[in-house]
């Protein structure tokens, strides 16, 4: 079975959203050559996995960014899907979500977000691993991603900063 990881950016304050559900404050830090190892990252995992909010605004941006690999979207609605996307609906546990997802693709799944899904994974305690992005934005309110009175231990695998002051911190569940 591969890792379930949660690849996201977050505001110095903890916000992966504005108060209005936007993440056009991440705009400046798109934009020239450096990807921040998203192409290798994206490369290494065989599912995605996302809540409707995250997946109907990754359905804003335009064309289907995951072109060749299944996405699970956590839903009871339902969504439009892109052409040329491999997109399945899932509703339930956590534990019977993943296991579908595993099932299809034992490799590596991406948790694209958002915070619903992420507090049930470390709710059920199946999150296996983080590569958070901070930006040294603060939002002051908006969609926090981790939520309260949740536990979860985790060891530091390694840190780095980028020159647009993206810090990218790496964790694992601690054993």
């Amino acid at each position: 079975m591969g890792r379930r990881i949660l690849y996201i950016a977050q505001s110095l304050d903890g916000f992966i959203a504005d108060a209005e559900g936007g993440v056009s404050w991440l705009d400046p830090y798109q934009s020239g050559d450096e990807d921040y190892g998203y192409a290798e990252f994206l490369a290494g995992v065989e599912a995605i996995l996302m809540g409707s909010r995250t997946y109907l605004q990754v359905l804003d941006f335009g064309s289907w960014p995951y072109p060749g690999t299944p996405a699970w979207v956590v839903t009871h609605r339902e969504l439009p899907v892109p052409a040329a996307a491999d997109v399945r609906f899932a509703a339930g546990p956590m534990t019977d979500v993943l296991r579908d997802v595993q099932e299809d693709t034992p490799g590596d799944c991406w948790i694209v977000g958002g915070a619903e899904v992420v507090g049930q994974l470390i709710a059920e305690d199946l999150l296996d691993a983080i590569v958070l992005f901070v930006a040294p934005v603060l939002l002051g309110s908006g969609v926090r991603l981790f939520p309260a009175n949740r536990d979860l231990a985790l060891e530091l695998t390694g840190a780095r900063t980028y020159q647009s002051g993206l810090v990218e911190l790496r964790y694992r569940r601690a054993c």
